[in-house]
């Protein structure tokens, strides 16, 4: 009976371990060795297919050819479990210094609408060698993921570019773990009280009544009481005459405290006073790099900007900004977390970091959008890129990793593509500082914008409608 006990144990530990130890194989066609399905391809042209080649191939007789001009990715979609554990991997091949910049492996975690809700890299193939190299990366799917898009990656220079890819694959490592059922507490058995038994009381001595004769009680005669005097009216003090609070201190809209003073920040802001100046979606780390995503605000305008119970969005999630402070046509770095300054250690500007530690839920490699609130709901500013349209439509193109997305806020009649562009040295919170209204009205050299003499900048500045200069034809960033 016990041997039996015994494999029947045995036998139930094999079962559950199997989901773990197999590790089924979750892609399709994962060495392209039945042409192209159900593989695609995001780049040049979306919903494109990836070419079949046979040489060079890692394995079998054929491997899949990735060319673009630009980003591009081949891609399949599978379904995965919450809280999971998987690895992507597979074979790259990188050899194309003229355009490939990198090739690697992304899981892109998707919710049940079908949303990205963060990626996860390989490491990269940077360098260039005719050679298959090994690319692999683990990680959890998180716990509202449902999906996942596999993804082998091309970052191109500008330059028509291939890669190679073989031997893909995609498994579940292990389960997460079962829930436990928590086990009920008793309920404590109550405690009797004993009653203590009443202790017996003394019987009463009678007193007996005495015999007295009563005395007899005189009247008393009345005296009476003399009529108080009035107390005197007190005299009023007059009345104290409120003295006006300016208003450098009054309270912000926000709640925000202002100390009085020529240096309060304004209580209102309007959309387009604050911008979203620059962007890193994509930093240089590989792998999970939400921990080093940042964004850069603008001041647009000529007065300080107190920045309370602002909000940052994402496509997914939403994170308050911490308080600050912008100075007029000044920048602030809303940084994910101090991993910040491991790409930028000389970094000496006004910078705060996200509690979590991640911007949203991550900025998107692919495409996302990024949205500024302040503290009454309204929208100062967004932007959308990669394969995001909710925002501008067409989407902001996607940059290199750790080039950022540097906006010149310019005269562009609205069109955002003309404002943007792809930096290769970042620079937070380093735009060009405004030079004086003084200096503005002396200055002798040739005039910015379309021919915008510096005596109207500094008059514009002056009456305070800094937000009109772009309207004349006068970067922001001149001003």
């Amino acid at each position: 009976m016990r041997w039996a006990l015994a494999l029947l144990l045995v036998s139930m530990l094999a079962l559950l371990a199997l989901p773990a130890s197999a590790q089924t194989e979750l892609l399709t066609n994962g060495g392209f060795e039945q042409g192209s399905e159900p593989w695609a391809v995001i780049g040049d042209i979306y919903g494109g297919v990836p070419q079949i080649v046979d040489t060079p191939v890692k394995s079998g007789t054929h491997a899949a050819a990735l060319s673009a001009q630009g980003n591009a990715w081949l891609y399949q979609k599978v379904d995965v479990v919450p809280d999971g554990v998987y690895t992507f991997s597979g074979w790259g091949w990188k050899d194309d210094p003229a355009a490939i910049a990198q090739a690697y492996l992304s899981i892109s975690w998707r919710d049940d609408s079908g949303k990205e809700i963060l990626s996860s890299d390989s490491q990269w193939l940077s360098d260039d060698q005719p050679e298959w190299r090994q690319l692999t990366v683990t990680d959890n799917a998180p716990d509202r993921a449902r999906q996942a898009r596999l993804d082998a990656v091309i970052r191109v220079d500008g330059s028509p570019g291939t890669a190679y890819f073989d031997d893909l694959s995609f498994v579940l490592v292990s389960l997460p773990p079962p829930t436990p059922t928590p086990e009920p507490t008793p309920t404590p058995a109550p405690t009797p009280t004993a009653t203590p038994a009443p202790e017996p009381m003394p019987t009463p001595t009678p007193v007996p009544t005495p015999t007295s004769t009563a005395t007899p009680v005189p009247t008393a005669t009345p005296t009476l009481v003399p009529t108080p005097t009035a107390a005197a009216t007190p005299t009023l003090a007059p009345t104290a005459t409120a003295t006006p609070l300016s208003a450098a201190s009054a309270t912000p809209i926000w709640g925000a405290t202002v100390t009085p003073g020529p240096t309060a920040a304004a209580t209102t802001v309007q959309p387009g006073d604050v911008l979203i100046s620059e962007v890193m979606h994509d930093p240089p780390q590989p792998g999970n790099d939400a921990a080093f995503e940042w964004i850069e605000l603008f001041n647009t305008s000529d007065q300080r900007l107190a920045l309370t119970g602002w909000w940052l969005f994402d496509n997914v999630d939403a994170d308050p900004i911490p308080d600050l402070v912008l100075e007029p046509f000044g920048y602030a770095v809303v940084a994910a977390s101090a991993g910040f300054y491991q790409n930028f250690p000389d970094f000496s500007g006004t910078l705060v970091t996200i509690a979590d530690g991640r911007i949203g839920n991550g900025l998107s490699n692919t495409g996302d959008r990024i949205i500024i609130r302040d503290g009454t709901g309204r929208i100062i500013d967004a932007l959308s890129y990669g394969e995001d349209s909710s925002v501008f439509n067409p989407a902001l193109p996607l940059v290199v990793p750790g080039h950022s997305l540097e906006r010149q806020v310019s005269a562009s009649g609205g069109n955002p593509h003309a404002e943007f562009w792809d930096n290769a040295a970042p620079s937070p919170g380093r735009g060009p500082p405004p030079p004086a209204p003084s200096e503005l009205a002396t200055e002798t050299g040739p005039p910015l914008g379309d021919a915008v003499p510096p005596a109207a900048i500094a008059i514009a500045l002056a009456l305070g409608l800094a937000s009109i200069l772009a309207g004349l034809g006068v970067s922001r960033r001149q001003i």
